[in-house]
This record gives structure tokens, C-alpha cells and sequence, in this order.
């Protein structure tokens, strides 16, 4: 990072220039000129750091306006042959959420998310996926068939995806926007104004210091 380096050499060079005229100013106004000078440069030092923070999750990003990149990996379709992964709907927004059939708050978002999902397909501007997690074949492929849904629904049996994303909980949802970006996150069960708001946010081109 070259923002202390920078910082420094601005200090010095304050207080450089603030000796060289200490021959006509007196000392009480030098050292006030000093003193503005270093919370100046204090201030700059503040502004470039948290334009160049290196977030430490993909909560500390999205909070602060920027679009991390989402976790990727192929994973096992439920009940089918074949796997699938986010590289796949590249261009297409997409709703990913971590399920389990023993989740009752997942019980309850299931039908939401799966309607979202058969919009956005209908709409033909993305997916929603679910990743069930922590759950046996045989209990997840029960729970899709006793509520009817039609969205693709992936198995992580190692817990790693869950692990890229900080799963602790379920269910978390996260949306994601044309560029495979992650744009909001819900820890908690998903609602219809905050699946709205994010659909239309990761539909919208980013601000060029949000990429």
C-alpha cells in the first residue's frame, strides 16, 4: 500500500516549508500551521484508506457499496446426473440460497424463492438456485417434491461452497448480479421487498469504484 509513504512525504514537506519561514512568523502561528497540517494530511490519509480497504468478507463489502466476486464451484444437481455452478448463468442475475429440509425457516422461504426463480427464468434476465447444505439426498429431494418446486437445486456435501460464503445459518441468500458479483446478502429469512430490492439493484451497471 503506497498511501503512508505518500503521507509522510506530505508531512515532511509541511514541516519543511513551515521551518523555512519561521524567520517571519511567529513561533505561537508556526506551530498552529504545523499542528493544521498534520490533521490535514491525517484527513487524506483516512479518505485513501478506505477507498483502497481490502475487505475482509463479502459482508464488509457489500455494506460499504462495493460488488466482491461470488464463490464459485461446479456442484451435483439434486436427484440428476450432471453438475452446475454460477459460471453457467454468467450474464443472468441469480438468486442462490443455502437450504436444508429440517430448516423450518427454509420451509417457509421455499415457495418465495421459488416463484422469484420462475420469474426471472420467464423474464429471461436469470435463476434462482438452492444449495442444500448440511441435509441427506434422500430429506432435500423429499422436501422439493412435497412443495412442487421447478428451480434447480444443488447438493454441497462437503460444506466448502457454504464455507466460501460464511454459512453459519440457514436460511442466507445471496444475490448476485450479470457479472457474477455479489450485490446483497440476507443471513436471515429472505423477504419479498428485500428480494425485490436486490434483483433490481444487480440489474442496474455498478458505479466504476463498486467493481
Amino acid at each position: 500500500m503506497t498511501v503512508l509513504p505518500q503521507l509522510e512525504e506530505r508531512l515532511t514537506d509541511a514541516v519543511r516549508r513551515s521551518h523555512v519561514q519561521t524567520g517571519r512568523m511567529p513561533r505561537r502561528r508556526r506551530g498552529r500551521r504545523v499542528v493544521l497540517a498534520f490533521a490535514a494530511m491525517l484527513v487524506v490519509s483516512a479518505t485513501a484508506l478506505a477507498a483502497t480497504q481490502p475487505w475482509t468478507s463479502l459482508d464488509d463489502a457489500v455494506d460499504h457499496g462495493q460488488r466482491p466476486p461470488a464463490p464459485d464451484r461446479s456442484l451435483p444437481v439434486l436427484g440428476a446426473p450432471g453438475t452446475e455452478s454460477l459460471a453457467q448463468f454468467r450474464g443472468k442475475v441469480v438468486v442462490l440460497s443455502f437450504f436444508a429440509s429440517w430448516c423450518e425457516p427454509c420451509q417457509r422461504q421455499a415457495p418465495l424463492l421459488d416463484q422469484t426463480g420462475r420469474q426471472l427464468t420467464q423474464d429471461g434476465v436469470g435463476a434462482a438456485l438452492l444449495v442444500n447444505w448440511r441435509d441427506t439426498p434422500e430429506a432435500a429431494t423429499a422436501f422439493v417434491a412435497s412443495r412442487g418446486l421447478t428451480m434447480p437445486v444443488l447438493t454441497d456435501d462437503d460444506g466448502l461452497l457454504a464455507h466460501h460464503y460464511a454459512v453459519q445459518g440457514l436460511p442466507e441468500t445471496f444475490v448476485i448480479d450479470t457479472e457474477g458479483r455479489v450485490v446483497a446478502i440476507s443471513r436471515q429469512l429472505a423477504t419479498r421487498q428485500f428480494l425485490d430490492a436486490a434483483i433490481a439493484k444487480a440489474r442496474q451497471q455498478p458505479a466504476p469504484d463498486q467493481n
